[in-house]
């Protein structure tokens, strides 16, 4: 092998582990991103349901005063 195919090599390998890095990256970033739209998500569906109870607990306050 000559002495340029060797370095032609190692750039080419060191060209795939920062692709590889940066897709390990963008991964991480995905589901970080993920994870923080799930917990908006959550948070809004809590937030009706905390609604919904107290317009029931309101609603039957009212029925049970005459």
């Amino acid at each position: 092998m000559k002495l340029s195919e060797i370095i032609d090599f190692e750039v080419q390998k060191r060209n795939i582990e920062r692709i590889n890095q940066s897709a390990k990256q963008e991964t991480a970033y995905a589901k970080s991103a993920q994870a923080w739209f799930e917990m908006q998500m959550a948070e809004a569906n809590e937030q009706k349901a905390r609604q919904r109870f107290i317009l029931a607990a309101q609603a039957l306050s009212r029925s049970s005063h005459p």
